[in-house]
């Protein structure tokens, strides 16, 4: 499945949000994909971050964002390095960004993965897709796995290929329950 790199806290993550723009090469269909933050607002005053991947929902009929859930495994993990004073060697980099100190830092992503963690524990429904809801998608390759941005184009046998790149500021960040229902209009 791949290294699994979860998001930093809500401080951390950038209010801007990129938008690709692929078309198919065969069907010439466009579709859009945002890059955005997302939470969960577990309770009142708990929110964790949402992690997602790409994928291609059948009921939207386009590319959308599903949510990704972080094995227990390796939240298990990620709280063993954090207890133990350490920062795992993705988030070494935000330190520099952030300006704080490294036991803030560790702090703030040890509460992050203890809530992640007893959400996934409780979470009852599979992940969704974050537009519709939908449980009816099927996962594209993970970005880093690929090659020049080209994915297949599902029920049509061609080829998507990155053709506009657009960076917007966010207008707000959409929230989710713990079950993955949208909760606000952003």
């Amino acid at each position: 499945m791949g290294v699994e790199v979860p998001f930093s806290s809500l401080e951390a993550l950038r209010i801007t949000m990129v938008i690709n723009k692929y078309t198919c090469d065969r069907c010439q269909a466009e579709a859009r994909y945002w890059i955005r933050p997302r939470i969960y607002q577990l309770a009142d005053d708990i929110t964790c971050t949402l992690s997602d991947e790409r994928v291609w929902c059948y009921d939207c009929n386009t590319l959308r964002s599903a949510e990704s859930f972080p094995s227990a495994d390796f939240l298990n993990e990620l709280i063993e390095i954090l207890r133990s004073g350490e920062l795992p060697t993705w988030e070494v980099e935000y330190l520099s960004i952030l300006e704080r100190s490294k036991d803030e830092w560790i702090a703030e992503l040890l509460k992050e993965a203890v809530v992640r963690l007893r959400w996934l524990e409780t979470r009852q429904s599979p992940p969704r897709c974050l537009e519709c809801g939908s449980t009816n998608f099927v996962h594209l390759p993970e970005r880093p796995k690929v090659v020049d941005n080209l994915f297949e184009h599902p029920g049509c046998g061609g080829t998507f290929h990155l053709t506009v790149q657009t960076f917007a500021r966010e207008i707000g960040i959409p929230v989710y329950d713990a079950e993955g229902n949208r909760l606000n209009d952003f």
